[in-house]
């Protein structure tokens, strides 16, 4: 099979704990990343800062608004921002007080990328059925 699908309703969460999160590699199958969802409620967030050995991650903020801790600044991020971070950068993320946050994040081996899409990416002669000829 060259695609595992997944219905977004599986990664919601069940609103009982005050951080949800899910790894959604798992699901579908992912071979060269991770790719992880995290809902923080209103004033909830990471309860440590981290940095990564190996991995650099971007982070895909869908709803709210919050606090980006990054190498001692603290930064506000929301709805709409995309953001990478370096494996060894030092980070924790934060809701603000009155609005929850849902960011989405990708993880992949630092340094790791030989090509991007439009070096590998290549064009078939078959035609989806809403594709003129």
């Amino acid at each position: 099979m060259a695609q595992q699908n997944g219905n977004l309703a599986m990664w919601q969460d069940d609103g009982a704990s005050a951080e949800s999160k899910v790894f959604l590699g798992q699901i579908l199958a992912l071979t060269g990343s991770e790719v992880s969802r995290t809902k923080h409620l209103p004033g909830q967030g990471s309860g440590f800062v981290h940095a990564h050995r190996r991995n650099e991650e971007v982070y895909i903020v869908t709803q709210g608004k919050g606090w980006l801790y990054l190498d001692g600044a603290e930064i506000p991020i929301g709805e709409g921002n995309v953001f990478r971070i370096s494996c060894d950068g030092r980070r924790a993320i934060r809701a603000v007080n009155d609005a929850t946050l849902v960011y989405y994040c990708i993880q992949a081996d630092g340094g790791s990328l030989v090509q991007a899409t439009r070096d590998d990416g290549y064009r078939l002669p078959e035609r989806a059925t809403w594709m003129k000829e």
